[in-house]
């Protein structure tokens, strides 16, 4: 095999109380990157975000370069990415590149790698984003379905597949964040025991909602006291506080998708109140006068894979 077309799911992390340790994957947006042996290594990118920065090749280079140190191989790779996860957009970008391109090299080179094993390479790419090897992005990108990792040396990931009736609304603001690495930066280094307790009860339900398939309970769950509004007041996050008030009314939880700016929903697919619930949304951000892209999605339950 000298060629290998793949495709990189969208994630999103946190889900509200679940920081660095939650995260879905979604069946849109994708990443379509395809890999081949080269006489040297260069990256092409054609998709819809289409400026190919130092920092986007470097987070292939991060993966190939720990790779090629691990397996001693000399071939070099031309990788052309069609690239429809924004960067800096909150919905694991950086992730779905990491994870491809260790996913592409496993199977171009035969390394008959694990699917932890696949994760522990991503990794570095994420490393180097941030300078965290956090995998709430990298795991549902590389498993599908819902994840939780609840240990990253060694690696131990639990894949619970997600409710069928779950149904997702990407809100994604025209607002630029900051780096990642800022976004943890700006994060409280001790908690008031209340809140604490708080978001360990939100995660409860979270995870108690993925297991039992209860959509309401995911709904419910949907808080944090901790990590949105350290984000919120240092200005990464658009304040929460009135679209949770307009998703209960109609029947819809939210949260922020990992660091932001896109936000995310979850509500019943059969909810009928959908089409007024997307115009509340769209009146709430003219009221704010920003400009927003609504994506309607369903969480996948397949991970990075051929395309």
């Amino acid at each position: 095999m000298d060629e290998i077309r793949l495709k990189a799911p969208a994630t999103s992390a946190n889900l509200g109380s679940g920081f660095d340790i939650c995260g879905i994957a979604l069946e849109r947006p994708f990443d379509l990157i395809t890999i081949e042996k080269s006489d040297s290594t260069s990256i092409r990118n054609t998709g819809r975000y289409v400026a190919l920065d130092d920092e986007e090749c470097s987070i292939f280079g991060a993966v190939i370069r720990r790779m090629r140190e691990d397996f001693g191989f000399k071939e070099n790779f031309g990788i052309t990415i069609e690239k429809n996860i924004r960067h800096k957009g909150g919905l694991g970008a950086s992730a779905a590149e990491s994870v491809g391109v260790a996913f592409g090299l496993n199977e171009l080179l035969r390394l008959s790698l694990s699917k932890n094993e696949i994760l522990h390479y991503a990794a570095f790419g994420e490393e180097f984003i941030d300078g965290s090897r956090h995998l709430d992005n990298a795991a549902p990108c590389t498993y599908g379905g819902f994840t939780i990792s609840y240990s990253n040396d060694p690696i131990r990931i639990n894949r619970i597949s997600p409710p069928e009736r779950l149904e997702c609304l990407l809100i994604i603001p025209d607002k630029e964040k900051p780096s990642t690495r800022y976004a943890r930066e700006v994060l409280p280094d001790a908690v008031e025991r209340k809140h604490a307790l708080y978001n360990n009860f939100c995660l409860a339900k979270l995870v108690c909602g993925f297991i039992e398939g209860d959509v309401e309970l995911i709904i419910d769950s949907l808080d944090d006291r901790i990590v949105e509004p350290a984000r919120t007041k240092a200005g990464i996050l658009i304040d929460l506080t009135e679209l949770r008030e307009t998703g209960r009314k109609y029947d819809y939880g939210v949260a922020a998708s990992g660091a932001g700016p896109t936000l995310i929903a979850f509500g019943d697919i059969k909810n009928q109140n959908k089409n007024d619930f997307e115009k509340a949304i769209e009146d709430l951000f003219l009221k704010k006068n920003i400009k927003i892209e609504l994506i309607w999605t369903r969480p996948s339950e397949g991970g990075v894979s051929f395309a």
